[in-house]
This record gives structure tokens, sequence and C-alpha cells, in this order.
């Protein structure tokens, strides 16, 4: 049986790594900037006993929020409540340091530093372990599936195994239909028939969690009360629907339970300050990278002399063209050569005809290959971002040929701006068709927060520098 004892472990280690990272940078980029803080960085006693005790209120806040469960928690919610359990702990270390007089001797550099590299790198840490660990044994918590039809349940069974960091595994399947065939198992998970037995049994094996799926949730589904009176904790799944799930809240009509359901990123609130985070994250990009942008400029021209960028026209919002910019990584004659090797590569073809793109591209040239590889080749579109063409996070920049501005899902894309980065980037990579890059953009929309968006691109981040780019 599962526990979550060992998740928990490694979640804590994660978390005391992360911090001790973290720490290191903090004070080699702080020793480093003497000429500019000229101030000693930390002379006083107790310094190590204060970081010690930073660390361990750091812990004891996170085992309040829950964050060493190792199970039912999604990425975005469990970066909201890192986040937030941060901020609390530094505000909790910056008293403590105040009420003790300590303030005038401790570099607010160092602090600050600190500070940011713990929102980036715990995180990153625990995305990192999360892919490493959440699809073994001894991870997260065993469930049962509940629901009326082998349909109904197939679909909740394949999303829970595909969800793997949600640390929840189906390992049995209540069928209350009895009319529901002769199939036993379904993606390895056995079948059996409900019964309240059946239930005692789980529970006394410890599998205390149920995803039940229904179309009718009413009070006097004898099969809903069944559930509910022997499982602690039941997940009810709705349908699917157009409903945004992340902003979903029930709300108590006399007994009857009400969904609200908010679309919270055409607001224009949340657009202005989502543009001023992005406007100040690029332009700082912008001047940290600047090096490195004459360098890969370098590199382009010697490998084959031509044009160091390439522009292109996409559908910005409301279907406005745009010319979005990116390092050259394919040869001058890029669309003859397509033509020519489709025409003459069925496979290719189809490939293309899916995706959009090709795995073995012969118009891609040596230098841009590691350039797609690392993403390097999108960093000009910053200058998109500070202009005001691109999002840094936001759906797909589609080509001009590639949507039907007339339909549905197409102007639901075209409500806000493109980005840089984006929620099917980082989800699904190049494994998506592009039918499924759609979706996951409308789901992105309909979904949207600012911690969304930080998940993006912390995520981003990784893809970077594993060199999982396309």
């Amino acid at each position: 049986m599962k526990s979550p004892s060992r998740s928990t472990a490694i979640l804590i280690a994660t978390d005391i790594i992360s911090f001790a990272v973290s720490l290191l940078f903090a004070f080699g980029i702080r020793s480093g900037l003497r000429s500019i803080f000229p101030n000693p960085l930390f002379i006083f006693p107790g310094f190590w006993s204060l970081v010690a005790l930073n660390l361990l209120i750091l812990l004891l806040v996170f085992g309040l929020v829950g964050l060493y469960q190792g199970y039912g928690m999604v990425a975005v919610v469990e970066l909201k409540r890192i986040t937030q359990s941060i901020f609390v702990t530094f505000i909790i270390i910056s008293f403590s340091i105040f009420m003790l007089g300590q303030g005038e001797l401790l570099s607010r550099a160092f602090f600050g530093l600190l500070l940011m590299f713990n929102l980036l790198l715990i995180p990153l840490f625990r995305f990192i372990v999360h892919n490493r660990f959440s699809n073994k044994m001894n991870w997260g918590k065993k469930v049962a599936v509940i629901g009326k039809s082998l349909e109904e349940v197939e679909e909740i069974v394949n999303r829970l195994i595909k969800v793997r960091r949600l640390g929840m595994t189906p390992s049995i399947i209540l069928i209350t239909d009895t009319n529901s065939g002769e199939i036993q198992e379904i993606s390895g998970v056995p079948i059996v028939p409900f019964s309240t037995e059946q239930c005692k049994n789980l529970i006394e094996n410890g599998i205390s969690i149920a995803f039940y799926s229904s179309r009718l949730l009413s009070g006097e589904d004898l099969t809903l009360n069944s559930v509910t009176f022997h499982f602690p904790i039941v997940y009810y799944v709705l349908p699917e629907s157009a409903l945004s799930s992340t902003w979903l809240d029930v709300v108590d009509l006399l007994g009857r339970p009400a969904l609200k359901s908010s679309f919270h990123i055409t607001d224009k609130f949340s657009q202005i300050v989502k543009r001023f985070l992005e406007f100040i994250i690029s332009l700082l990009s912008v001047i940290v990278l600047f090096p490195l942008g004459l360098i890969i400029s370098l590199l382009i021209y010697i490998n084959d002399r031509g044009p160091v960028f390439y522009s292109q026209k996409r559908l910005g919002k409301d279907g406005r063209i745009i010319r979005v910019f990116k390092f050259r990584t394919m040869v001058e004659n890029a669309e003859d050569i397509l033509s020519a090797y489709l025409a003459g590569n069925e496979e290719a073809f189809l490939e293309y005809e899916k995706f959009h793109k090709l795995e073995h591209d012969p118009r891609v040239t040596k230098i841009g290959r590691f350039l797609r590889r690392y993403s390097l080749d999108e960093l000009p579109q910053l200058i998109n971002v500070l202009r005001g063409d691109l999002n840094l996070v936001g759906p797909r920049a589609y080509m001009v040929d590639e949507l039907d501005v007339e339909d549905r899902i197409t102007k639901t894309i075209l409500k806000v701006r493109p980005g840089v980065t984006g929620w099917w980037q980082v989800m699904e990579r190049n494994e998506a068709s592009f039918d499924q890059r759609l979706k996951l953009d409308v789901y992105y929309i309909s979904n949207w927060s600012l911690w969304v968006d930080y998940y993006i691109l912390i995520k981003t981040f990784w893809i970077v520098i594993a060199g999982r780019g396309k």
C-alpha cells in the first residue's frame, strides 16, 4: 500500500536543499557586489542561528498549509501556497530581526536575494522532484474510482494516470451498473461491482479517497449517499464543461450547491497588472541577456553569412497582424526546401499536417538546432513584449493562415495577446497536435491567474535549461 511518509520525507529534503542552494547563490552574488554595497555582509553573533530559524519556520509553515502531503494538489495551487508561505516566513523573520535589534547588521541586499532565490528555486526543485518521483510506487495515495458506466470511469482513470503530480493513483474501479459487460480492467486497474461490503474492505485496506462520477448528483441517489457515507474524502467529478475550473467556487443556495465561475484574463485591472509585471521582467531580461544575444548573432552570421533575425506575420490580439521576431534558425530559401521535402516524403507530410512542424526539419541550420533545443531563438520576442505586440505568457502566436478568424475557438484565443511562452508549450511541447494546442490555449484563457503565469514561467525556465525545446 502506498504511504505518504516517503513522499513527505523527499519533499522536506528537497526544500532544505533548495534553501541551502538559495543561500549559497545569495551569499555569492552579494559577495561579488562589494564595490556597490561596501557594508559587511554579516558580522553579528547568532547569524547562522537566524538562518536555521528561517529554515525551520519555512518548513513549519509549509507543513501547516499542506505542502508535505505529497498528493491532492495541482501545480498552480502548490505554487500559490509555496509563494505565500515563503513571504509569510520572511515577514516573520524580518519582524524577529527588528525585535532583536539586529536590523542594521544584516545586509538588506543579501536578504532580498535570499528571498528571490527561494521564490525561484523552491518551486523549481519541487517540480523536478514531482516529475521524477510521482510515478513511483511509494508516492502519493491509492484511490477508488466509482461510476455508473465504463465510459464514465475510463476517462477519470486515464486523467488520474496522466496527472501524475496529483499523486492519486487509481487502484480499483467500482461500477454501479450491473450490466457493464465482461471487461475486467481499464488501463491495468481492476473492475469490481459496487457494494457496501466492497467499500468497507477498501477503507480497511487504507483506500480512503474516492472519485465519484455521475450525471446525477442528487441527494436521493442511493449510490451517492453510500459513497459519501463510506469514504472520508470524495471527489465528485462533474461532466466536462466550459466552466473555469481554477476559479470555480461552491456557493450554498439553501442546501443546494451552486457553482460560481469567473473569467479573469479580460478584466481591465488584471490586464494592467499583467502588462506591468511582464514589461518589467522583459526589460530586465533584455538588459541581462544582451551579451548573450550578441554572441548568438555572431554565431548565426558565421554559420552561413545570412541575416541574423527573422520576422514572420502572426495573428495578434483581436486578429491584428503583428510581426514576431526570432533569431534565424533556417536557411534563407526555407519554404522552397520545405515544399520539395514534403512532396517527396509522405510521412513527413502527414507529420506537418498534424503538428504544423517537423521533428527533423531539413530547413534548420546547425546553429539553429542548438538555438531551438534551448529555445534561444525566441529571445528577440522580448522586444515584441516591450512593444506591446506579445505577452510574456499567453496563447500561441498563430500564423495568419493557421486559424479561421470566424471560428468560435479562434475568437476566444484572440481575446488576449499571444505569448512568448504558454500553457501548451510547458505542458505538451511537441507532443501536442494542432487541435490539442488550440484546446490548451482555450484552457489557459479560461483558467488564467497570475499564479498560472508564474507556474508557466518557472516551468519554461526548467525546459530551457534542460534543453527540452523544439
